[in-house]
């Protein structure tokens, strides 16, 4: 949040200062300047007076005039010979007796024999410095004030705004319960109700969602276990003969509890209240013994690669149960052979998981994560498409990552990648 303060902050003070440099330049060099123009007038009645009294003064008269007018005018002028002045001034210098530029010098030409002269601020008068000491004050007061008020408007949006952040961070996380408070002095106009309201409604879907989840299973699981009491039965009774179809029927019974089995995981990787029981482990340990379990259920073979030995903290049984569903998803739509291999960096360690079979589309890449997405050519294999949903759920937290990609042997890869302390 404060990447959102601080640029806008420094953005409004920096386009302030912007808008008085714009508004000078436009005044001085695009339209008229109208300050040059009254100092200019000014000093001309000065000019004037002073060639109406030519005639009536002496030289040393006129020199002190000069300086009279200088010092009242706290300014400096100094004789300058007119091949000296700049040529677009002297230019405006052959139709005017006086040219007042801002920027630089101020010239002007009196008396009969046309002296030129420039003069510039005596920054030696103490009227001068007052007045530069008063001018940076009023200036320095003006962007503090500015810059104050642009801190407090902008420190209570900021405020306000890492309310709601922190809020959807925590419904990120599973808090569905979070709320952002409604009070007048916290609110940022109706996005507070709007998020409140959007809460409960996800809240509501989703507890509707693990509730039907739940039944589904529930409901299934009864049913299955009466069904394996009456095959047993059934397998007394019946002849040989029939013994086939007994057996056929039996495992598809199996795969019906695995389904049910897969619905279970999902509903209790979906609960908020999961928390991980976090340790250290020895990931060489952990994928050994898994792919030894696993080799016996999968019809590839597996084939586990470890460059160096990797540590790391996670919660055992959930990184299992992922592995178990990844190496699972890869034996069913994968051929002969299934590649697990780990890597270490000085910054994470990834777990790849490949197969061998005709992969996946890129289209669905982020798809198959989505609960009960099941690519069409794979519509005949047996599960809910929850496998790759829980296996993100784990992977989310544990604060890893998972990518899908094409792998070098024909498959999917899923590359887990665990962020080492």
């Amino acid at each position: 949040m404060a990447r959102l303060f601080l640029p806008l902050y420094f953005g409004l003070l920096f386009t302030l200062y912007l808008f008085f440099i714009i508004l000078h330049i436009l005044n001085t060099y695009l339209y008229v300047d109208v300050y040059n123009i009254i100092d200019a007038d000014n000093f001309s009645a000065e000019v004037v007076l002073l060639n109406e009294l030519e005639k009536h003064i002496s030289k040393d008269k006129q020199e002190h005039l000069l300086q009279l007018i200088a010092e009242r005018n706290k300014v400096i002028i100094e004789p300058i010979s007119k091949s000296d002045i700049p040529l677009y001034i002297r230019d405006k210098l052959a139709s005017q007796d006086v040219w007042v530029d801002d920027e630089f010098y101020d010239y002007f030409k009196v008396f009969s024999n046309e002296q030129y002269y420039r003069m510039y601020e005596d920054e030696s008068n103490k009227l001068i410095q007052l007045t530069r000491k008063l001018d940076n004050h009023i200036a320095l007061t003006l962007v503090f004030m500015v810059a104050l008020c642009c801190f407090i408007w902008f420190f209570n949006l900021y405020r306000k705004l890492q309310l709601i952040e922190t809020t959807v961070v925590n419904i990120s996380k599973g808090e569905l319960s979070a709320r952002v408070p409604t009070k007048s002095s916290q609110r940022v106009g109706k996005l507070n109700y709007c998020l409140n309201n959007m809460a409960e409604k996800l809240e509501r879907l989703l507890s509707s969602h693990r509730r039907l989840t739940l039944s589904i299973a529930h409901e299934v699981r009864s049913p299955l276990f009466k069904m394996h009491l009456y095959i047993e039965l059934l397998s007394k009774t019946i002849d040989k003969s029939s013994q086939e179809h007994l057996s056929g029927l039996e495992k598809q019974i199996f795969v019906m509890e695995e389904m049910v089995e897969e619905l279970f995981q999902y509903a209790e990787m979906e609960r908020a209240e999961v928390k991980l029981e976090l340790k250290p482990i020895q990931i060489e340990d952990l994928l050994a013994l898994n792919c030894e379990k696993l080799q016996q259920e999968c019809k590839s073979k597996i084939h586990l690669k470890i460059d160096s030995p990797c540590n790391l903290i996670a919660d055992d049984i959930l990184l299992s149960r992922a592995i178990k569903n990844l190496v699972i998803n890869a034996d069913k739509y994968g051929d002969d052979n299934i590649f697990i291999t780990v890597l270490k960096t000085s910054r994470n360690i990834k777990i790849c998981i490949e197969d061998d079979g005709r992969g996946i589309k890129t289209e669905n890449y982020e798809r198959v994560f989505q609960p009960y997405f099941r690519q069409e050519e794979h519509s005949d294999k047996a599960g809910f498409g929850l496998g790759l949903s829980i296996v993100k759920e784990i992977v989310v937290l544990h604060r890893a990552d998972i990518l899908l990609s094409n792998s070098s042997y024909g498959g999917a890869k899923f590359t887990l990648t665990f962020e080492l302390e």
